[in-house]
């Protein structure tokens, strides 16, 4: 199984993201991933395997 969490026009976004991501720690097992939009709009990406 998966989870996606999405945040957007949240001032403390980080912590909501970081609540989000915690609480869905135990799906997805194999490996995880993050996308994240900066200030100039670039996405950038991370992601590996494991938690």
């Amino acid at each position: 199984m998966c989870g996606i969490i999405g945040v957007t026009g949240v001032p403390d976004a980080a912590r909501v993201a970081y609540l989000g991501l915690y609480s869905l720690q135990h799906r997805g097992q194999e490996s995880g991933g993050m996308v994240a939009v900066d200030g100039e709009g670039v996405a950038r990406s991370h992601r590996g395997m494991g938690l």
